[in-house]
């Protein structure tokens, strides 16, 4: 599965903002929601690390959306940290 870079935030995080299909088929709010559920995926479940990306946008209120979805999607798949990470054997 892919990975968001540690060192620099998601530049896809421009999706809520500037690109025309998104913006026209979401409110910016729920696009970030959406964009948080992916990062903290993305992320290997990293609840720190994911919300640093979210903290990328330039407005309060998507830093607010997307740490919502980041929250939501660690609390519909506890444990999927461990499981990414955990040894097999």
């Amino acid at each position: 599965m892919p990975r968001i870079s540690r060192d620099r935030p998601c530049r896809w995080l421009d999706l809520c903002g500037t690109r025309r299909n998104f913006v026209d088929s979401y409110q910016p709010g729920n696009c970030a929601h959406g964009v948080g559920h992916a990062i903290l995926i993305l992320s290997g479940y990293d609840l720190g690390e994911a919300l640093k990306h979210c903290a990328a946008f330039e407005s309060a209120p998507l830093t607010y959306y997307c740490a919502t979805g980041v929250f939501m999607e660690n609390a519909i798949n506890p444990g999927a940290r461990d499981r990414n990470t955990g040894s097999l054997h």
